[in-house]
C-alpha cells in the first residue's frame, strides 16, 4: 500500500510541477514556441484543455503585463486537491486493513486519518481560495462558488475580527489556517496517546 501510494503522489508531483512550469516560464520570458514549453503543453493539455470548457473558458489573466491561462492555475490545484483525496484514502484503507488485523491498534489509527485527511483536505481548499481571489476568477464558475461555500463561514467571523486592525487587508485565510493548524496539533498532542 505505500508502495501504491508513493508512486500515485510522484505520479501527481510530476504533473504538478508540469503545470507549475507552463504557469511560470511565460513570466520568464520564454516563448510559446519554445521547445520545452511546447513540450509541458503537450503533456498538460488533456487535463487542461476539458478542464478550460467546463470552466465555461475562464478568461485570460493579466500577470506582469502577461496573459495568463486560468485553467492552469485551476488544473495545479485541481491535482493537488484530487492527490490529497487519493492519498487519504488510501491511507483510510490502509487503516481499515491495520483494523482488521489488529482490532484494538487499527482503530485508533483509522480515527486520526480520518481526521488529518479533512484537515488536509480543507487547507487545500483554503489555499485554492486564496489564489482564486488573488487571479480573479469569475465568481459565477462553479469551482470559485465551490471554493467560497466551503471556506467563507468559517473566514467571514475572523475577518470582522480583524477589520479594526488590519484595515483593507485581508488576512483572515491566514488566520484560519493557523487557527486549523494549531487545532490538529492540539488533536494530535491529545487524541493520539488515547488512539494510538
Amino acid at each position: 500500500m505505500q508502495i501504491a501510494m508513493h508512486l500515485i503522489s510522484t505520479l501527481f508531483a510530476l504533473l504538478e510541477l508540469a503545470l507549475f512550469l507552463r504557469f511560470l516560464l511565460p513570466l520568464f520570458g520564454v516563448a510559446p514556441n519554445h521547445r520545452f514549453y511546447r513540450f509541458l503543453v503537450l503533456v498538460t493539455d488533456p487535463i487542461v484543455a476539458p478542464l478550460r470548457q467546463w470552466l465555461g473558458n475562464p478568461p485570460m489573466l493579466m500577470l506582469r503585463g502577461l496573459r495568463v491561462d486560468a485553467a492552469v492555475i485551476v488544473a495545479f490545484f485541481g491535482l493537488m486537491l484530487l492527490n490529497a483525496l487519493i492519498q487519504g484514502l488510501l491511507g483510510l484503507a490502509s487503516a481499515m486493513l491495520m483494523l482488521a488485523a489488529q482490532p484494538g491498534l487499527g482503530f485508533g489509527i483509522l480515527i486520526w486519518r480520518l481526521i488529518d485527511f479533512a484537515f488536509q483536505l480543507y487547507f487545500i481548499i483554503l489555499l485554492a481560495r486564496v489564489l482564486m481571489d488573488l487571479v480573479r476568477m469569475p465568481p459565477t464558475s462553479p469551482v470559485v462558488r465551490f471554493l467560497w461555500d466551503a471556506t467563507e463561514p468559517l473566514l467571514q467571523p475572523i475577518r470582522q475580527q480583524l477589520r479594526p486592525f488590519v484595515g483593507p487587508f485581508d488576512l483572515s485565510p491566514l488566520i484560519l489556517y493557523l487557527l486549523l493548524y494549531f487545532l490538529l496539533i492540539l488533536m494530535h498532542a491529545l487524541l493520539f496517546p488515547l488512539l494510538g
